[in-house]
């Protein structure tokens, strides 16, 4: 009877901190970043379990081939978070770098365009409300009035040509230039699908945030990232990262010198970073954000390297 006793206290013991744990629900950090609440390794399990499934169901049924249809342009719903979009970026050892960016939403159609040439840089936002379907080729190209990018091979190249206005980043903002642009914009780097992610890293970033149906809604880490071995030909997913978004998060002053660390196919990066030119992009997409590009000298376990990096910060006031 004793022993009957002890036992049962013991698991009452344990059901109270079992409750007490699942109860765990920390603030988010600026009220942004989640934390780990107390089902957080109960859904880690979950999501790795069912990423795993979709995983090895992805190779089985050879997915990797049809690319096409993931590039052409999407049914959307009525709903403005529902949104189809093209992003293209680049830059090389000099600094000079273009990114560009077609959103399509059912309502309305936005995009941008960020060149850096030299010691020039030049902007221009687009924004079509009513969105007015202007495609030629339905499915293959999205375009605007003055941008328009055609899938010449998909998720390997596109063709961009731009004809319009421009105007000065960091001097005379009411300037502007007349541009056009005409090229191919190429990758010879592996086709990395999401699916292709880390399971137990990805299940990890969704696992911080709130088990709720706002959850895909609110997400606010995500590491879905990889590393190209030239030697391999080969790209292998980021497992984990050492980057805290929050250390940056609410100053609205993106980082000018700095460093982490990452892992990918069973091997440590250490990465430093250094900036070498920051702007402020506004655009029309979406008012509540400030985006930040950069143009960065990179140093990856002492190779040298360049490269570009895009913040962007929530305006929460």
């Amino acid at each position: 009877m004793y022993y009957l006793d002890i036992t049962c206290l013991l698991i009452s013991c344990l059901f109270i901190v079992f409750v007490k744990c699942m109860d765990k629900n920390p603030a988010p950090r600026f009220g942004i970043y989640e934390r780990k609440d107390g089902r957080y390794f109960l859904k880690v399990i979950f999501f790795y379990v069912i990423l795993t499934i979709i995983g090895f169901k992805r190779r089985l049924s050879n997915l990797r081939k049809k690319f096409r249809p993931l590039e052409k342009t999407q049914t959307l719903s009525f709903s403005q978070k529902n949104i189809d979009v093209i992003s293209l970026e680049g830059s090389d050892k000099y600094g000079d770098s273009v990114i560009l960016k077609i959103t399509r939403r059912n309502s309305k159609q936005t995009g941008y365009m960020f060149l850096k040439i030299g010691e020039s840089k030049f902007k221009a936002s687009i924004s079509l409300d009513p969105y007015v379907d202007k495609n030629e080729d339905y499915g293959e190209t999205f375009s605007t009035d003055d941008l328009k990018l055609n899938i010449i091979e998909p998720l390997k190249a596109w063709k961009v040509t731009y004809r319009g206005e421009m105007a000065d980043c960091d001097h005379n903002i009411s300037k502007t230039h007349k541009v056009e642009v005409q090229g191919i914009w190429i990758t010879d780097i592996p086709v990395f699908h999401f699916e292709d992610a880390d399971a137990l890293n990805f299940a990890k970033c969704l696992a911080y945030e709130k088990w709720n149906r706002d959850h895909f809604l609110n997400l606010k880490r995500m590491i879905e990232g990889f590393v190209y071995s030239s030697k391999e030909n080969k790209t292998y997913p980021i497992q984990s990262s050492s980057l805290q978004l929050y250390k940056f998060g609410g100053i609205k002053d993106p980082p000018q010198d700095y460093g982490f660390t990452i892992r990918a196919g069973k091997t440590d990066y250490q990465i430093q970073v250094k900036v070498t030119d920051t702007s402020q992009v506004s655009t029309e997409e979406s008012r509540n954000i400030t985006t930040y590009f950069q143009t960065n000298t990179v140093e990856v376990n002492g190779i040298n390297g360049w490269g570009i990096s895009k913040w962007l910060y929530q305006n929460i006031e």
